[in-house]
């Protein structure tokens, strides 16, 4: 028989679970949370998976568990100081970087939809952006294409029609905060990839010169990208983020996420509880150390981790490996 509290937090398991499952958004890891391996280097949006490069151009990950001092950190970047839009990861891509004509060299963001996109079905498509501190150049070419499985062995250009494009005379040059890009459209069925980028040609590139900051000046336009939400129901699309922000107050970090035994927790905060539920609503047991908890004992798959206190309880979606 569960108590009071056991049926407060199955309830809201089942309410939880029901969004997971309902595929609402159809962008897997969308605000580059989870990850296998926290960022220390450049180039490393594959350990936020399931997103990759499609090319080989070096697009970067970013989360608060790593270490400032590589500037890898959120919010400390290699590029300047920059909060994440919403929890403690984002990814972050160099969108033009032929402004003299020496080169070209792009860098794009991809990952493959939990399903893929239905015939004469509309979808709603959100996507957050923000200019780095170190970039000289801002552009209104970041766009989002939707297909089949893309690799280009180069750092080129690929060439594609995006079905989601920011208008020509949005400009995106702020630093200080980010910006909300979006759009929708009806797709003739069966893309299940999804690709973040400039795929416009580079002699045809649009740029506007903004001052460089922070430690350098780069001669590049690079953005930072942050919660990306694929939806066939408008409403959702336009809502889903204040949903995801509101049940994350409690400034947590998780990792490694998946978790093979040993998942550690980073806080600013203490005297928390900590639940844990299989898919099915069955509560699991575990061993909590001082900085982790042991989840050595349980077998693979998805679970539903609560965290309780001062009569707040908050919900994270831990994978094990």
């Amino acid at each position: 028989m569960l108590n009071k509290n056991n049926k407060l937090i199955a309830a809201l398991f089942v309410f939880i679970s029901t969004c997971y499952y309902s595929q609402i958004n159809l962008v897997p890891n969308p605000s580059f949370e989870s990850y296998t391996t926290c960022p220390n280097n450049f180039g490393q949006i594959n350990y936020a998976k399931p997103w990759f490069r499609p090319t080989t151009g070096t697009t970067d990950y970013y989360n608060g568990c790593a270490p400032a001092s590589t500037y890898y950190n959120v919010p400390v970047t290699s590029l300047g100081i920059c909060p994440s839009n919403s929890g403690f990861g984002m990814a972050g891509l160099d969108v033009i970087d032929n402004i003299f004509g020496s080169f070209i060299y792009r860098e794009y963001l991809a990952v493959k939809l939990l399903t893929p996109l239905v015939n004469s079905k509309k979808y709603y498509v959100t996507y957050y952006i923000r200019l780095a501190d170190s970039a000289r150049y801002a552009t209104n070419q970041i766009n989002i294409y939707f297909g089949d499985s893309i690799y280009k062995n180069s750092f080129d250009t690929i060439n594609v029609i995006p079905q989601i494009q920011n208008p020509p005379s949005n400009y995106v040059t702020t630093k200080t905060s980010w910006t909300k890009l979006q759009g929708s459209f009806i797709p003739n069925g069966g893309e299940n990839y999804l690709y973040i980028g400039n795929f416009k040609h580079p002699m045809t590139n649009d740029t506007v010169f903004v001052n460089g900051g922070y430690k350098f000046n780069y001669t590049l336009s690079y953005y930072f990208v942050d919660d990306v939400c694929v939806s066939d129901d408008s409403l959702y699309s336009e809502n889903w983020l204040t949903e995801i922000k509101n049940s994350k107050k409690s400034k947590f970090i998780f990792y490694p996420n998946p978790v093979e035994n040993h998942l550690f927790i980073k806080s600013t905060e203490s005297g928390f509880d900590f639940k844990l539920f299989d898919v099915h609503g069955i509560e699991c047991s575990f061993e909590r150390k001082n900085d982790f908890l042991d989840l050595t004992s349980l077998g693979a798959g998805i679970y539903f981790l609560f965290c309780t206190n001062k009569g707040n309880t908050y919900q994270y979606k831990i994978v094990k490996k």
